[in-house]
């Protein structure tokens, strides 16, 4: 029966494999037992406790005098816990990113502002203004990252809105018609 399970489960690595071996559990009778089993061993190797659980209770309930369908708690327990601390970390390291992004866009903000100053339209409101579009542009990049059609709204409408703010400004831009 096993060899049956290998030559289908051939083509496949990873999760993928772990997927295929659970649906062809679920699916054909003469192999569920074997797929269930291979499943659990391959899951063990893995991180993804839910999924183990799932084909464990599977196992259980087809054939539960069977000595492998017999929850491994401490695997569970000790997973679970790496899982969470990874997680955290991850988290963690994730809202550092993001604080020092929005920390250097300011930055570079200041920065820009300094090299405009000999420009027109320099002054307080304008600079503050901008500032803060530039931090809620940058909040949108990182929470909108994923999705560049959401993001080329969100640019348009910042340009639109910094053009309501100051609408006399000169764009950077801007061909110079009248002159030669």
């Amino acid at each position: 029966m096993q060899r049956g399970i290998l030559n289908r489960l051939s083509v496949y690595i990873g999760r993928t494999q772990i997927d295929r071996l659970i649906h062809i559990s679920t699916h054909s009778p003469p192999l569920a037992i074997e797929g269930l089993k291979l499943a659990t061993k391959l899951l063990k190797q893995t991180q993804d406790v839910p999924r183990f659980r799932l084909a464990l209770d599977i196992l259980r309930k087809l054939s539960p005098e069977d000595a492998e369908a017999v929850q491994d708690d401490a695997w569970i327990e000790k997973t679970s816990r790496k899982v969470a601390s990874d997680t955290e970390r991850i988290e963690a390291d994730l809202k550092s990113y993001k604080h020092n992004l929005i920390k250097e866009s300011i930055r570079v903000g200041l920065i820009i502002d300094t090299n405009r100053s000999r420009e027109p339209f320099t002054d307080t409101k304008y600079r503050l203004v901008m500032k803060i579009l530039a931090i809620i542009y940058m909040h949108l990049v990182i929470s909108l990252a994923p999705s560049s059609a959401t993001l080329a709204c969100v640019t348009s409408a910042l340009r639109q809105s910094t053009s309501l703010i100051c609408p006399c400004k000169p764009s950077r831009f801007a061909s110079n018609k009248g002159t030669t």
